[in-house]
């Protein structure tokens, strides 16, 4: 089901859908959908939750793009996974002209149920910035 006229809110759950599907429920609501219907990039809105339920790989992370204070929730505990796109820390600006850089995920399992967060993160030492998922530590397993 897709809502074409943004005339639906609160949560949606999709059976069969693509990622166009998504994008567009987003825009009325949070949305619940398998993770396989992830076949191009989707932004969650500000405000909104993507639950992801099925096989999240970091594939279906890399096309899952953040909006700050979005949040995307994994259902299932995930295989180990690196991910440029996904963040365990967002790093810090130092002064006015260096920062530290955010750290990214790497070879970490994602229990059941963990929320990503989408922030603003430091992707290198000269103050360049990105909106990305950030997930606690919390949330992984080693």
């Amino acid at each position: 089901m897709v809502d074409v006229k943004n005339k639906l809110h609160g949560t949606v759950t999709l059976n069969s859908a693509t990622a166009a599907d998504v994008a567009a429920a987003l825009v009325s609501g949070d949305v619940t959908v398998d993770a396989s219907a992830i076949d191009a990039n989707v932004t969650v809105p500000a405000g909104k939750t993507l639950t992801l339920t099925g096989t999240v790989t970091a594939t279906e992370l890399g096309k899952v793009k953040a909006s700050v204070d979005a949040k995307l929730v994994v259902a299932k505990k995930t295989a180990s996974i690196t991910s440029a796109d996904v963040y365990t820390a967002a790093g810090s600006k130092t002064n006015e002209t260096t920062s530290v850089a955010g750290t990214t995920l790497s070879a970490k399992v994602i229990k059941a149920g963990a929320t990503f967060t989408g922030a603003t993160v430091y992707t290198d030492t000269q103050m360049h910035t990105t909106v990305a998922w950030v997930v606690d530590a919390a949330s992984m397993l080693q």
